[in-house]
């Protein structure tokens, strides 16, 4: 039951593979058997009662580093981030190479605020494998968000010599040009981006964005009409849009995509002022 409960998984049938780990429960309860249920729920978007099996499988085998780690993920995505760091610092405590634990444990400290600490996970996890990717991309975003935009294109460079179709480290290496000032290779950036995902929504926004910046209002509202065509509800592009339609003299079109932008979010500010 357990092994099928595997290969269903695998190939996405999650919920079968749920199913089968149940008919292993009940013959012989063990820890593994609860983990991979666990992470089929988990993959179903069911993070609470991934918790449950994690630490139905942490009660018989409480050395088991990715029940761990999966509890900490799961946690993680409910918001309950200081228990999920906890999780983290017990996986790596069983396993100090994991270098998922590493990674996921940096992303819950910077979503805390500790940003200083989260580089240090991201530093953990790349002294263990130097050529990971999402190590590199995650700790150019802490960076980024520190304004050492220098050292974060550093990082986005790396990510991108080891995985060159990464489309968020080119966005994210856009986005630390644009605020360098350099503007035309951020735009290189964004393209890039938008070669490797067409349906990468923020990449379209910040490119229309930038345009507009350098005053280049129609193509930059050819950006927010392909953000919108991606996701009819981004508000951010109905804002930017309006503001551009505005600047081009253009004020009652302008209004429509404000008043849009707030049919979506009536809390948001930036469409308010904007009308």
């Amino acid at each position: 039951w357990s092994n099928k409960g595997n290969a269903l998984s695998d190939v996405g049938r999650k919920e079968e593979a749920v199913a089968c780990y149940n008919r292993a429960l009940e013959v012989v309860p063990n820890a593994v058997s609860w983990f991979r249920k666990g992470s089929a729920l988990a993959d179903l978007g069911r993070y609470e009662e991934a918790v449950l099996c994690y630490e139905a499988a942490l009660e018989i085998d409480p050395g088991l580093a990715p029940a761990w780690a999966g509890k900490g993920s799961a946690l993680s995505v409910l918001g309950r981030k200081e228990e999920a760091v906890a999780c983290f610092d017990r996986a790596l405590k069983v396993n100090t190479k994991d270098v998922g634990a590493w990674i996921r444990k940096g992303d819950a400290l910077s979503d805390l605020g500790r940003k200083e600490d989260a580089i240090r996970c991201y530093d953990g996890a790349l002294k263990i494998d130097a050529k990971c990717a999402v190590a590199w991309l995650n700790k150019g975003l802490v960076l980024s968000e520190l304004g050492r935009m220098g050292e974060a294109i550093a990082c986005y460079d790396r990510a991108l010599e080891f995985d060159p179709a990464c489309a968020g480290a080119w966005n994210n290496k856009g986005l630390a040009l644009w605020a360098l000032g350099r503007n035309e290779e951020a735009i290189a950036c964004f393209d890039r981006t938008l070669e490797i995902d067409p349906k990468f929504l923020l990449a379209w926004d910040g490119k229309g964005t930038m345009l507009a910046g350098m005053g280049r209002l129609q193509e930059a509202i050819l950006c927010y009409d392909k953000a919108l065509e991606i996701h009819g509800k981004f508000t951010n592009a109905w804002s930017n849009k309006g503001s551009a339609l505005s600047a081009l003299g253009r004020k009652q079109e302008a209004i429509v995509c404000y008043d849009r932008a707030l049919e979506i979010d009536p809390r948001f500010v930036l469409a308010w002022k904007n009308k």
